[in-house]
């Protein structure tokens, strides 16, 4: 074991100070609404956590300070794990101290929902109040954020890939070269991220939203969760065409390669524009905006032509990021055709390295020509064709692990049906929630589009944490728990 006691109460306090911090906004935001009953909530959790984090950081100095072995890869995994579970248990403490009473289950429900980028709930987002509205905005941006650090800096500086760790990005490029100092990259890749935060809050506020609502749909669109409260109800605003345009811009921006902003940063425009994942994943979402939009007008489903292909536009881009927000309450109604590209869109999900899930634009675009390869060697045997991605040809091992990665989504996907049967919903209910989690979407058709877990039993929620873990943390990290030489390595072969 490479997991040092220095690393793992570094870690647990670098957790529990940021959640300590994090949660005074939500007790601010609870003083300004006068919502006092809830003051407490996080008051006393935010007190604890941090006094437990400045004990653990004086603890830190007194070990010996030594980073001499690599974090192995397995090592990697539990870490990974340890630390979105530390996140998700200490987040959902305010929920079981709220006046709201939230079981156990429900409190654990939208901690995860809210650091895997869900979105989901088990209330109705009207009665959500502001201090936990701004309290999941605030985790859904943490979740997106901790994602892309991960990715960037903090593996390739333990010379860790993190292809071996989320899976098998191949348009992600060598992040090893983003920095040389594991300090510069984390600081690069946050500032990314701010800007981007701070750029869209600026943009909304002129939109008729109060500034509150502004920050919770910023903090949620960024990071692909999608609004906490698309449709207006509870912030009294009217979801105008130029909410729409924002909202959509930064829901993409969110969903994009990080390598795109990176050569941005760099200033290498050329090299942005002509990303290969980037160029393919808006094609996506432009030929199914148009094919929706078609549909939408034909069925006659909104007054206008603009309607129609404006409301195709933003629910495509909702469900080909993963964001999951619901832009019309007639979208249950829209022809079966979009229902089918949708779902298509949102299997597919996001970039690599991106706060978008799914499968990635990368491994269905080697699927896809792994496809094409297999008819073209089924008409001529005797040849030799490789699969290319910009004229580089993709090696078998990671052809290999792509393939892999793929059926076991799918698998997993089923099995996640079979067990929420278990409910005993509707078919296409029990599906579209399937889908929703483990795509990290929240929303679905089926009755899903609300991302409202109420319906569901305890043990049908505690399954959707599951599904939703395996989503964000794309299906190896907990997988591999199950596998016995993951645990006893020293008796493989």
């Amino acid at each position: 074991m490479t997991i040092t006691r220095r690393r793992l109460l570094r870690i647990a306090t670098m957790a529990m100070l940021l959640t300590g911090t994090t949660m005074l906004l939500p007790v601010l935001t609870a003083l300004y609404y006068h919502e006092t009953e809830d003051i407490r909530a996080f008051l006393h959790p935010a007190l604890l956590f941090l006094a437990l984090g400045l004990i653990g950081f004086i603890a830190i100095r007194k070990l010996e300070y030594s980073y001499t072995k690599r974090l192995k890869i397995r090592d990697a995994y539990l870490m990974i794990l340890g630390l979105f579970l530390f996140l998700v248990l200490m987040s959902a403490v305010p929920y079981l101290l709220s006046s709201q009473h939230y079981t156990l289950t429900d409190a654990v429900f939208e901690s995860v929902a809210s650091w895997t980028t869900t979105g989901a709930t088990t209330r109705d987002t009207g009665s959500i109040r502001h201090s936990f509205l701004i309290w999941r905005g605030i985790n859904n941006w943490l979740g997106g954020m901790l994602l892309i650090i991960f990715s960037v800096s903090i593996f390739p500086a333990m010379r860790i890939k993190d292809q071996r760790v989320m899976g098998n990005n191949i348009f992600a490029g060598d992040t090893s070269k983003l920095s040389a100092r594991l300090e510069d990259a984390m600081v690069m890749a946050f500032r990314i991220y701010l800007v981007l935060t701070v750029t869209e809050y600026v943009l909304l506020l002129p939109s008729g939203m109060t500034p509150f609502y502004a920050l919770v749909n910023t903090l949620t669109t960024i990071s692909s969760a999608g609004m906490v409260d698309a449709l207006g109800t509870q912030g009294a605003y009217i979801f105008s065409p130029y909410i729409k345009v924002i909202i959509s811009i930064f829901t993409v921006v969110g969903s994009l390669n990080f390598m795109v902003y990176y050569q941005i940063y760099r200033r290498r425009w050329r090299l942005a524009l002509r990303n290969y994942e980037l160029k393919i994943y808006l094609g996506l979402i432009l030929a199914v905006s148009v094919v929706n939009g078609l549909a939408l007008t034909l069925q006659g489903t909104y007054n206008s032509l603009s309607d129609c292909f404006g409301n195709a536009l933003t629910q495509t881009i909702s469900y080909a990021s993963t964001s999951g927000y619901v832009v019309s309450s007639s979208i249950e109604t829209w022809p079966t055709v979009t229902k089918i590209t949708l779902l298509l869109l949102i299997l597919i999900g996001g970039c690599s390295f991106s706060t978008a899930s799914g499968m990635k634009v990368s491994r269905a675009t080697v699927c896809w020509k792994l496809i094409l390869r297999g008819i073209y060697k089924r008409i001529h045997p005797q040849s030799s064709k490789a699969v290319l991605i910009e004229n580089e040809p993709v090696s078998a091992p990671v052809a290999a692990g792509v393939t892999v990665f793929v059926l076991l989504y799918f698998g997993v996907m089923i099995l996640g049906m079979v067990f929420m049967g278990l409910e005993d919903m509707s078919m296409e209910k029990t599906m579209c929630a399937v889908v929703a989690c483990l795509t990290n979407s929240g929303t679905f058709f089926g009755g899903m589009t609300s991302a409202n877990f109420a319906a569901f039993s305890a043990p049908g929620k505690l399954w959707a944490c599951f599904l939703m873990l395996l989503g964000r943390m794309e299906i190896y990290p907990i997988i591999f728990l199950f596998s016995r030489s993951f645990w006893m390595p020293s008796n493989t072969r």
